[in-house]
């Protein structure tokens, strides 16, 4: 078999003070550290095949990926094994090439986008703190003014990654929000279904989420953890009809 020299060149160094780290590198996971550390004072040191990729400014290496690698070798003393990018690549074209080596989560894609400060995802991160709703749920209201179907959005989820998720509807979200909030003391109110089935008894407009929300909070215990938003439809349903000689229908 021939091999054919790539004209990728590998350096080495233990200037460490060269390295730097940019804003959009995800944070260092301890576990992670300590289980590579683990296989080389094993024997097992792979390091060197694994060169860490940088961006060479002026002087200063800004570490595109491999900060894992790139601590460790600082903590254990061993030479940095490194290739510089030539191409322009932006933190977010990074983000997408490492979530395919390594499952990037959604989180990880949030704080890259933040640290650019990209204001979308800034909001994003706002809503989300304040809500504790997930990430799905949140960015389908924002986004698109409705927490979405029981399902998975290739499309958003795709925009999401790539940066180019944009805020559309956050006085909507943050109504559709505070209206779930409502039923905080039940434990499921930010489940992604619930969040639905409030969206559609608000769109339904048969029962005001205010006079919905009062009645759960006479009979709390009625209300219990579903499976699908009709589920959570029936069941406010009963909420509501809960010693009521006449039935109200509220979708």
């Amino acid at each position: 078999m021939n091999h054919e020299p790539s004209d990728v060149i590998v350096y080495q160094t233990k200037d460490y003070s060269s390295f730097c780290m940019i804003s959009g590198n995800r944070g260092l996971n301890d576990s992670k550290i300590k289980k590579i550390i683990k296989e080389i004072e094993g024997g097992n040191d792979m390091l060197r095949y694994y060169p860490i990729q940088v961006k060479a400014i002026g002087n200063r290496l800004e570490i595109l990926d491999g900060q894992h690698r790139y601590f460790i070798c600082t903590k254990l003393q061993r030479p940095v094994y490194y290739l510089i990018v030539s191409e322009q690549k932006t933190m977010p074209d990074i983000a997408r090439v490492n979530s395919n080596v390594e499952k990037w989560t959604q989180q990880n894609f949030i704080n890259c986008h933040v640290n650019h400060n990209n204001k979308n995802y800034i909001i994003l991160q706002s809503f989300i703190d304040a809500y504790k709703i997930n990430v799905g749920t949140s960015l389908n209201l924002l986004a698109n003014g409705h927490p979405g179907v029981e399902g998975h959005n290739g499309t958003l989820k795709n925009l999401f990654e790539t940066g180019e998720f944009e805020v559309k509807f956050y006085d909507e979200a943050i109504s559709i929000a505070s209206d779930c909030k409502r039923f905080e003391s039940f434990h499921g109110w930010r489940d992604r279904s619930f969040v639905i089935a409030i969206h559609r008894i608000r769109k339904a407009g048969k029962i005001s989420i205010a006079d919905l929300a009062e009645q759960f909070n006479k009979y709390p215990d009625i209300l219990q953890k579903q499976h699908s938003q009709k589920d959570y439809i029936y069941n406010l349903e009963q909420i509501v009809n809960h010693k009521k000689q006449n039935r109200i229908v509220i979708i």
